[in-house]
């Protein structure tokens, strides 16, 4: 006798997030968005894409940025942050280090390029 045995494969929930200190055009940040997007194609068997974030004009230095407010508010459902590289996230270690804690904290998951 044979079993079939079918396996359903959820898909990893993925946000990126992209920060510029200083204010950039538009063309700018789409090159940024589109190395994301590059990552994104790479692993779409694997990932579901729910947002790319973007703080455009916001120091790395401050928590105060929009999109950073919403990563580690908890309102978002994803388990995958996927960013272009360390300075993204923060210019200065300790805040680097309370996102990593808060992000492993919550059993998420830090992906830099």
């Amino acid at each position: 006798m044979k079993y079939l045995y079918l396996i359903m494969k959820t898909k990893i929930k993925v946000v990126g997030y992209i920060r510029s200190a200083q204010k950039e055009n538009d063309e700018e940040i789409n090159k940024k968005i589109s190395c994301l997007k590059e990552v994104f194609n790479k692993h779409e068997k694997d990932w579901d894409v729910i947002d790319i974030l973007v703080d455009n004009g916001y120091s790395g230095r401050s928590d105060d940025r929009p999109g950073l407010k919403k990563i580690m508010s908890g309102e978002m459902d994803y388990s995958i942050l996927v960013t272009l590289g360390y300075h993204m996230i923060a210019r200065d270690v300790l805040l680097y280090r309370k996102v990593y804690q808060l992000l492993n904290s919550s059993g998420k998951s830090l992906y830099i390029m």
